[in-house]
């Protein structure tokens, strides 16, 4: 359900800088950039869409730490020792109490399915209210 939930993100991701590139007139894409997924997507909406994400620091931080839970399961079974960003689990665990952490390894269940959601819609909700500051609707 975790890795089905990032996927959800990371494909809205792609879809709101594509319609950020088509509305503007933009030549750079998102893949033109470097660093994480979203480390790229902040810098093409805010830097090259030239758009301000009404984001709040904590709902960044859960959101990485979101990406990183799911980067952590698929690519080192769950295992913190040796993840490079393992703080970013510990510092969403710590706030969450969610995934559970036992000798470095991440146990996630009901519980740290339904924060990721929480904080998956929280994201996108206050990504297109980002949208809607920057494109008021017309009146006729």
């Amino acid at each position: 359900f975790i890795i089905s939930s990032i996927i959800f993100l990371e494909q809205e991701l792609g879809r709101f800088t594509v319609a950020i590139r088509s509305t503007e007139g933009l030549g750079l894409s998102l893949r033109d950039l470097s660093g994480s997924l979203i480390e790229r997507f902040r810098k093409y909406v805010e830097l090259v869409g030239n758009m301000p994400l009404l984001i709040s620091t904590s709902l960044w931080e859960d959101i990485r730490g979101a990406l990183e839970i799911r980067n952590c399961l698929v690519h080192n079974s769950g295992r913190l020792e040796g993840f490079n960003r393992a703080p970013l689990i510990d510092s969403f665990a710590g706030r969450h109490n969610t995934p559970h952490i036992e000798d470095r390894w991440m146990r996630v269940n009901r519980d740290t399915s339904i924060k990721l959601l929480e904080v998956i819609e929280s994201f996108v909700r206050a990504m297109y209210e980002s949208s809607f500051v920057r494109y008021p609707k017309r009146k006729k």
